[in-house]
């Protein structure tokens, strides 16, 4: 579990460093990673994307949820 997280942490690095070096888009972190064969940006260039997109979507439920209190699909 531990060589997970610091994988995750180091290619999440590695990928904010592209971005600042100015890395066009995800797919060409995706597209490098693959001809160099190296999983850990693969990794963390497909799942760090999802996480913050789950992120974002439970942040809006929640949201939608506090502020649609009287609409009845939202009634728990």
């Amino acid at each position: 579990m531990l060589s997970i997280l610091s994988a995750l942490a180091s290619g999440t690095r590695r990928r904010l460093r592209a971005r600042a070096a100015g890395a066009a888009e995800n797919g060409d972190l995706m597209i490098t990673s693959l001809a160099t064969l190296n999983s850990t940006d693969m990794f963390t260039s497909v799942v760090v994307p999802s996480a913050v997109g789950v992120a974002l979507v439970t942040l809006v439920r929640r949201v939608e949820r506090r502020l649609l209190r009287w609409a009845p699909e939202f009634r728990a």
